[in-house]
């Protein structure tokens, strides 16, 4: 459950390109200071001014000395047109800002903020219309810290009591915000509401996250995950990240176990739970040494499961407890130690996806498949669906003969309810609803070997689960 919404604040909640620029440029152009000669200066400043080390003003003096222009009035009358430009960004406000933190405040959800800022942002921020809706503030510049450090998001979780699969990060994706809050396994949005062609935001789209086109979606997106419990959420990301890097056997026992194999060899074993799921993960002595000399990166946590578990003949037997998604994400971390990846990804020449992102030219239905082709996947999808007849012909997603186009596919009647063309444009995906088989990515008891995952599941999932 979501307890928090941690924002960013600069192209996120606010953003500079709906109001006049005071950047670099036009600070050189105030000071009679050559551009170049100003923007090497003044990007040397960047760090220490964003950690609080020094003030716009240390800076300026600073820049205007070395450049042989400073007098106290025109780096006051800079300093002042600086402040203005961004107490403006506050004037600018995408119309759903504010109706968003209000709606956020009714549900009681808590509401925190991290943003790397300057000496001057930090009373502009303090003093502006949204700054009343933070239960919690992380300024970089009074943290002494900025983003993507880990820290600043703990003392802000810290601050807001909740731990981070509790909380929804939104930022629009600068200084690998959304990488680290996803890392530490919070859900992670992009916020490209205030994205612009032809202008100098420096970030793009990340295709990787979830995108919120409005604010208003995020409270939609909240909507849409109150239905997952936490352990749900564990079993589907356990088996997308499983399924996605590797290419292994699925070996349940029919009550509580599943392991993870590649021919005798476990890579590792989850023990199913009311309450939890546990991971036995062994390492031998080579993945100790490479664990050792990864400890520091590791939580306590895990470290002291590390220390406390016995080795035997065979290596160091390490059950770990998962049912918070960072321990899951810690997890994922120890089985890149026990095995590198050996997922190949799927030729993409001539890929063809559908509009909820299946392969089409993957598919066992596909018209143009071949029948060397449907041959292998037959015996795959017959195992792991429990049918045999595999006749019915289509021509893809986007052809006048799509199989669906008298009676929608499930993904197709969600898009037009959605107003949609297709599930890629909705906010919301990937999702379960989607494709034909995600619902099957879930920590199960039954046997599938590895063939079965690679015809049977991967070709019908979002995006065959490469990006996780």
């Amino acid at each position: 459950m979501i307890k928090a919404v941690i924002f960013d604040m600069y192209e996120t909640l606010v953003t500079h390109f709906d109001s006049p620029l005071y950047f670099g440029v036009q600070i050189a152009q105030d000071l009679g200071i050559p551009e170049n000669i100003f923007q090497e200066l003044w990007g040397h400043t960047d760090h220490d001014r964003t950690i609080g080390k020094i003030t716009l003003e240390d800076a300026l003096e600073d820049i205007m000395r070395k450049s042989e222009c400073y007098s106290e009035e025109l780096l006051d009358f800079v300093v002042q047109k600086r402040i203005d430009a961004k107490n403006e960004c506050f004037e600018h406000l995408n119309k759903e800002i504010i109706p968003m933190l209000r709606i956020l405040k009714e549900k009681q959800i808590k509401i925190g903020l991290i943003s790397n800022c300057f000496s001057e942002e930090v009373s502009v921020i303090k003093n502006s219309i949204l700054f009343s809706y933070f239960d919690v503030s992380c300024l970089s510049f009074e943290q002494g810290i900025s983003k993507p450090d880990k820290e600043i998001y703990y003392r802000c979780m810290e601050k807001l009591h909740v731990n981070a699969e509790e909380c929804l990060y939104v930022g629009d994706g600068g200084s690998q915000e959304l990488e680290t809050a996803e890392m530490l396994g919070m859900k992670a949005i992009q916020a490209v509401w205030y994205f612009k062609e032809g202008t100098q935001q420096p970030v793009g789209r990340k295709n990787n996250f979830l995108q919120a086109g409005s604010p208003l979606e995020i409270i939609d997106y909240l909507k849409t995950i109150s239905s997952w419990t936490i352990l749900e959420q564990i079993s589907h990301e356990t088996m997308v990240f499983m399924r996605g890097k590797y290419c292994l056997d699925e070996i349940g026992d029919g009550k509580g176990e599943l392991k993870f194999k590649q021919g005798q060899k476990t890579i590792v074993t989850v023990y199913i739970h009311e309450d939890r799921f546990t991971f036995l993960i062994i390492f031998g002595k080579k993945e100790r040494e490479c664990f050792e000399m990864q400890k520091s990166e590791f939580s306590k946590y895990v470290c002291d499961h590390y220390d406390n578990s016995k080795v035997y003949h065979d290596g160091k037997w390490m059950y770990i407890d998962v049912n918070t998604l960072a321990q899951l994400e810690e997890v994922k971390k120890l089985i890149f130690i026990k095995k590198k990846p050996n997922r190949k990804p799927f030729p993409k020449e001539n890929a063809l996806y559908s509009k909820c992102g299946q392969r089409c030219d993957l598919c066992v239905h596909y018209i143009h498949t071949s029948d060397e082709l449907r041959t292998t996947m037959e015996g795959s999808l017959s195992k792991m669906w429990g049918q045999t007849d595999w006749s019915m012909r289509c021509e893809g997603c986007y052809s006048d003969n799509c199989y669906c186009k008298d009676d929608l596919c499930n993904a197709k009647e969600c898009a037009s309810k959605k107003e949609v063309a297709e599930c890629r444009e909705c906010e919301e995906f990937p999702c379960i609803k989607a494709t034909s088989a995600d619902y099957r990515s879930m920590i199960h008891t039954e046997v599938h070997y590895a063939d079965e995952i690679t015809w049977g599941i991967l070709p019908y999932v979002p995006m065959q689960y490469e990006d996780q």
